[in-house]
């Protein structure tokens, strides 16, 4: 489901080919889940992804309140907010400015050292800040304290919560929300 949203968003695209795709779109899908959920009297969260960086668009506000419309409980941000300052002040405004502040969780992604920060970029196309960088060369150590900064900033700034991407390795929560 997410290759078809990366393709529409992408020139260097051309088409996709799906392999076992769902037979419905993706806001049909989110419909028919909340109704089966409804009916079983069940609590389950619905969440889908929001590109951040798209929210400064009018298509990019649309396509996530469209995503909530269709039954989606959370929206999960990406690229991650990798730092308390500039990143965060950034996220943080994209969100105030669409009215989707209540709406989305911002991700936070624990990340190890200088070549994984560089194979993340390059794998998903992030634009990672050069504090970022610059903290790696500190240790992990140093991207931790940061990563809890901007977890401490979501809980004074009321955000509804946090995406915390673990990477395999429940501890890692731990460590971060401690």
């Amino acid at each position: 489901m997410i290759a078809p949203l990366i393709a529409s968003q992408s020139k260097g695209v051309a088409w996709v080919v799906l392999l076992a795709a769902p037979a419905t779109k993706g806001e049909e899908t989110l419909l028919h889940q909340s109704e089966l959920i409804g009916r079983a009297g069940s609590s389950i969260r619905l969440f889908a992804p929001v590109d951040l960086i798209g929210l400064a668009t009018p298509r990019g506000v649309n396509l996530a309140k469209h995503r909530l419309g269709a039954g989606a409980d959370f929206l999960l941000a990406q690229p991650p907010t990798t730092d308390a300052g500039r990143t965060f002040d950034h996220h943080a405004s994209l969100l105030e400015g669409s009215g989707l502040k209540d709406s989305v969780l911002l991700n936070v992604f624990p990340f190890r050292n200088e070549k994984d920060i560089k194979d993340y970029e390059r794998y998903f196309g992030w634009r990672l800040p050069k504090s970022l960088h610059q903290a790696a060369g500190s240790g992990e150590a140093s991207l931790i304290k940061e990563e809890k900064k901007v977890i401490r900033r979501l809980r004074a700034e009321k955000f509804p919560g946090v995406y915390l991407t673990t990477r395999g390795t429940p501890a890692v929560a731990g460590r971060l929300l401690s």
